[in-house]
C-alpha cells in the first residue's frame, strides 16, 4: 500500500512536457493493442500465454472484470487518439479508429459487461465533448460512423457476451437473482460495526465470514464485491472519505479546459478516470495493481499541463526514505520467496499451507499438527489451518477438548458451510467418536436448507457398512421428508416398512409431499417393499395412479397379471409418434422389397400392407425382423405389443409394451 501511495504521489506530482505526453499517449494505446491482440490469438490458438492465469477468457488477470477494465478504459483513449490526429489531419490517424475492432473483439471474448459498458459509453462521452467542445461538425459526424460500426459489430458478433445483456442484466437488481446485492447489504451493515480505523488489510474475508446474513451461502466470499467498500472495511470508514476528497482535488487540478492544454485527451482521461472510479462502486479492477496503475497514468496526464507547483526539498528526503524501506521490504520479500527464514509474509503463508496439505494427503498428521500451528501464528484467522489441525488432532488421538477448540474455530470462522461441518462429523466417526459425529452431522442438515437430502446421502455412504450406525442415521433424517425419502430409497426392506407405516400413521393422505416426492415414495415401495400392499393402495387412489402409474403396472406384471399390467400403461403412457405410411403396392411386392433393401422404412412399408389386409401374424413376424436391426426405433415393441393384445396374448403384450416404456428395467 505504501508502494502504491507513494506511486500516486509521483504521477500526480509529475509534470509532463508536452513532447512527452504525446509520446505517453501513443505507448500507452500501443500497449493496450499489445494486451488485446495477445489476448484474440491466446483464444484463437486455444494457447496459454505463460505467465498469464489459467482463466477460461484467456484474459491476463485472474479476475475478468479487471481484464475487461483495463481494455475498454484503453479503448477509450485510442478513440480519443484517433480524433485527436483526426483533428490535427495527420495521415494515419484511420489506424487508430480501426485498430479499436481488435480492443471491441477482444472485450468480446473476455466475457465481462463491464469492459463493453465502459469502452462504449465512456467513447460516447468523449465523442460528445468533442460534438459540443468544437465548433467543427463535419468531422465529429465522420468519426461517429466509426462508432455506429463498432456497435454494429458487438451486436452482429457479440455471442455468449451479447446475450449477458438479456435476461442477465435485468435481474442485476434483483437480490434473488444477484449474490452481490446481498453482499454489498452486509458489507455495507458490517461497516457500521468495524473499528475506526477498519479490521485490517487482508483481513475481509475471515471477518466478513462470520458477519453475513443476507448474502448466506456455502461459499466463501473474498472481497466485497465492491472497491469502496473494501477500503472502508479494511482501512476504516474515514479511507473512502480521504479518497472522495482526493478524487475532487485531483478534478479541480484537471481545469480549466482550455484550448492549447490537449483538451480533448485530457478530457478523455478525465472519462476514463471517474469511469473507474465509478466502476468501483461496483467491482474490485481498484485492488488489482495491474489495473489500478494503468488508471492512475490517466489520472496524471489529465492534470493541468501549466498548473503551479512550488519545489519541496522535505518531500525529497522522504522519498529517500521511503525508497530506502521499500528496497528492504523487497529484499526481505525476496528471501521469503527463496523459502529463506524471513519475518513472515503471505509468500511464506502460502508455502506453509501447501506443507499441510502435502502432508495431509499422505497421513502425515505428526507433519499436519506442527505445520498448521506454525502457520496460524502468521494467519490466526484461516479456518482451514484450524480445521486441518483438528483432524490431525483426532487422528493422533489428541485430547477431545483440543480437536473440539479447533473444529468449534473453523465452524466459528466459516459458519454457513455445511460441508465443513459433515467432514467434521466424518471424522469424528471414523476415529470412534459417534455421538460427536451425529452430533456435527445434526448441525449440518440444519444448515444445508435444500441441499439437506444430497448431504443426507453422502452420510449414508460413510456408514453403510457399520450396522450399528445405520439406526441413527435413520433417526437423523426422520424430521426432515425429503432426507426420508433418502433413508427410504436406501432401506432394507424390514426398515422400509417400519418408516412407511410411521409415515403413514402420521400423514394417512401424504398430503405433505410433492408430486415429485411422491414419485420417489412410489418407486422406493416397488424395489424396498410390498409389492402387493404398494398395488393395493393405487388402486384405492385413483389420483395417485397418475403418479404411481409405473410401479402399479410392474406390481400386477410381477403378479402375472399381465392384462391389467399392459392396461394401466396404456392408460397413461402416452403413445409414441408412429410414422404414418399408406403402401399403395401390394403385400407380395413389399415383402420382396423388404427381402431385398431391409430397412426400416421398408419394414414398416410392408406392416402397414399387412394390417391392411388383417394379417397379423405375418405384421407380427415383420416387427420381430425390425426389432433386430441395431439402433430399431422404440416405437416398434409398442407396435408389437399392440398386435399381442389383439391375439389376447397379455404376457407377450406386456413383455413388448415393457420393451417400449421400461427399457432399463
Amino acid at each position: 500500500m505504501l508502494l502504491g501511495l507513494a506511486w500516486t504521489y509521483l504521477l500526480l506530482a509529475h509534470e509532463w512536457p508536452r513532447h512527452w505526453r504525446e509520446k505517453a499517449w501513443v505507448i500507452y494505446a500501443s500497449g493496450i493493442l499489445l494486451l488485446a491482440s495477445t489476448l484474440i490469438v491466446a483464444f484463437a490458438s486455444k494457447q496459454r500465454i505463460p505467465f498469464w492465469p489459467d482463466v477460461q477468457e484467456f484474459g491476463f488477470f485472474p479476475n475478468r472484470n479487471q481484464t475487461s477494465n483495463v481494455l475498454g478504459l484503453g479503448g477509450v483513449m485510442i478513440y480519443a487518439l484517433g480524433l485527436q490526429q483526426f483533428l490535427e489531419s495527420r495521415k494515419y490517424w484511420w489506424l487508430w479508429l480501426g485498430s479499436l475492432s481488435i480492443i471491441c473483439w477482444a472485450l468480446i471474448l473476455n466475457y465481462s459487461r463491464a469492459g463493453i459498458i465502459l469502452f462504449f459509453f465512456g467513447a460516447l462521452a468523449v465523442h460528445a465533448y468533442w460534438w459540443i467542445g468544437f465548433k467543427e461538425r463535419r468531422r465529429p459526424l465522420i468519426a461517429l460512423g466509426g462508432l455506429i460500426f463498432l456497435v454494429a459489430l458487438f451486436v452482429g458478433d457479440g455471442g455468449a457476451t451479447l446475450m449477458r445483456f438479456g435476461k442477465e442484466t435485468l435481474g442485476f437488481f434483483s437480490p434473488s437473482q444477484n449474490l452481490r446485492l446481498s453482499i454489498y447489504r452486509d458489507a455495507i451493515n458490517l461497516i457500521g460495526r468495524v473499528p475506526l480505523l477498519g479490521v485490517g488489510l487482508a483481513n475481509f474475508p475471515p471477518i466478513f465470514s462470520v458477519h453475513r446474513h443476507y448474502s448466506v451461502a456455502d461459499n466463501d466470499v473474498i472481497h466485497p464485491e465492491s472497491d469502496w467498500l473494501w477500503v472502508a472495511l479494511e482501512l476504516g470508514w474515514l479511507a473512502p472519505l480521504l479518497l472522495l476528497i482526493l478524487f475532487v482535488w485531483w478534478i479541480r487540478q484537471c481545469r480549466p479546459i482550455a484550448p492549447g492544454t490537449f483538451r480533448l485527451m485530457r478530457v478523455s482521461a478525465m472519462i476514463c478516470g471517474c469511469a473507474f472510479a465509478i466502476h468501483g462502486i461496483f467491482d474490485v479492477s481498484g485492488h488489482r495493481i495491474g489495473s489500478l496503475w494503468p488508471a492512475l497514468f490517466l489520472a496524471s496526464v489529465a492534470l493541468h499541463p501549466n498548473r503551479a507547483g512550488r519545489s519541496a526539498p522535505a518531500i525529497s528526503r522522504m522519498f529517500r526514505v521511503i525508497g530506502a524501506f521499500l528496497t528492504c521490504i523487497g529484499v526481505w520479500w525476496l528471501m521469503s520467496i527463496l523459502s529463506t527464514n524471513t519475518f513472515p509474509t503471505s509468500a511464506s503463508l502460502n508455502r506453509l499451507q501447501k506443507r499441510v496439505q502435502f502432508a495431509a494427503d499422505r497421513d502425515d498428521y505428526n507433519t499436519v499438527l506442527m505445520v498448521a500451528s506454525e502457520a496460524l501464528r502468521i494467519a490466526p484467522l484461516e479456518w482451514s489451518l484450524y480445521y486441518k489441525r483438528g483432524a490431525a488432532e483426532a487422528a493422533l488421538f489428541y485430547s477431545h477438548s483440543a480437536t473440539q477448540r479447533d473444529f468449534a474455530v473453523a465452524r466459528y470462522l466459516l459458519p454457513y458451510w455445511p460441508n465443513l461441518y459433515f467432514q467434521e462429523g466424518r471424522i469424528w466417526i471414523a476415529v470412534g467418536e459417534p455421538d460427536l459425529g451425529f452430533e456435527a452431522w445434526t448441525e449440518a442438515l440444519q444448515r444445508s436448507g435444500q441441499n439437506a437430502p444430497g448431504l443426507y446421502g453422502q452420510m449414508f455412504n460413510v456408514i453403510k457398512s457399520d450396522a450399528s450406525l445405520l439406526d441413527r442415521w435413520r433417526e437423523l433424517g426422520r424430521a426432515n421428508k425429503e432426507c426420508l425419502l433418502v433413508f427410504l430409497q436406501n432401506a432394507g426392506p424390514f426398515e422400509f416398512q417400519v418408516e412407511l407405516q410411521r409415515l403413514l400413521s402420521e400423514d394417512r393422505q401424504l398430503q405433505s409431499l410433492t408430486l415429485d416426492e411422491l414419485k420417489i415414495l412410489f418407486s422406493a415401495w416397488y424395489q424396498k417393499g410390498d409389492k402387493l400392499a404398494l398395488a393395493e393402495t393405487l388402486r384405492g387412489r385413483p389420483e395417485w395412479q397418475k403418479i404411481g402409474w409405473r410401479e402399479l403396472a410392474r406390481s400386477y406384471a410381477d403378479y402375472q397379471d399381465y392384462r391389467q399390467a399392459y392396461e394401466i400403461v396404456r392408460q397413461f403412457a402416452p403413445p409414441p409418434e408412429v410414422p404414418q405410411k399408406t403402401p399403395q403396392e401390394s403385400t407380395a411386392v413389399l415383402q420382396s422389397r423388404f427381402k431385398l433393401n431391409p430397412t426400416v422404412d421398408a419394414g414398416l412399408a410392408l406392416y402397414f400392407a399387412q394390417m391392411r389386409e388383417g394379417q397379423i401374424n405375418d405384421a407380427l413376424m415383420t416387427l420381430g425382423q425390425l426389432t433386430a436391426f441395431p439402433g430399431s426405433p422404440k416405437y416398434l415393441s409398442y407396435l408389437e405389443a399392440e398386435l399381442w393384445a389383439q391375439k389376447g396374448q397379455w404376457k407377450e403384450a406386456w413383455q413388448a409394451l415393457a420393451l417400449f416404456e421400461f427399457p432399463n428395467r
